[in-house]
């Protein structure tokens, strides 16, 4: 009949297709890939603090393969600078890409670190993120210590 026909010919149709592929984990930056041909590779922005395209092919069994980020290059200051306070020293430089460790922070002679030693670039959105905390080093002085005494 009819109806059966159609039914046979949507599931043929869904056959030839991987359905749109959603993300089941913890990856709120992975928007879902597009409806795609068996035998055809997609491509989709990098996530957040990332420029380029990732890819995915979809294979003839109508399974996505696992996603190519390679060409996916991290965005330099995606995080902002750190600015040091009085006393504040930092022992490596500071690159602000996404999910990478800024730090260490330490203190001059005479003081101690009042605050997290490093600090973690958080994506936001396509553009900026925000650290793990507040970025701010404080250094307070050590008890026991004279305080600098400037020349007159």
């Amino acid at each position: 009949t009819w109806g059966l026909l159609s039914m046979r010919r949507v599931a043929v149709f869904v056959a030839v297709l991987c359905v749109a592929a959603a993300c089941w984990a913890n990856c709120p930056s992975e928007p879902p890939w597009p409806l795609t041909a068996l035998g055809v590779t997609s491509n989709i922005g990098c996530a957040f603090g990332y420029t380029g395209n990732r890819t995915r092919a979809c294979a003839g069994s109508g399974v996505w393969g696992v996603a190519n980020t390679s060409a996916c290059v991290p965005i330099p200051s995606y995080c902002p600078p750190i600015p040091l306070t009085a006393n504040a020293t930092l022992s490596e430089p500071c690159t602000g890409f996404v999910d990478s460790l800024c730090g260490t922070f330490g203190c001059t002679n005479g003081y101690f670190r009042a605050t997290s030693p490093s600090f973690t670039c958080l994506a936001v959105n396509a553009t900026s993120g925000q650290w793990d905390r507040a970025a701010v080093v404080t250094c307070l002085p050590l008890p026991n210590y004279c305080p600098v005494l400037n020349p007159p």
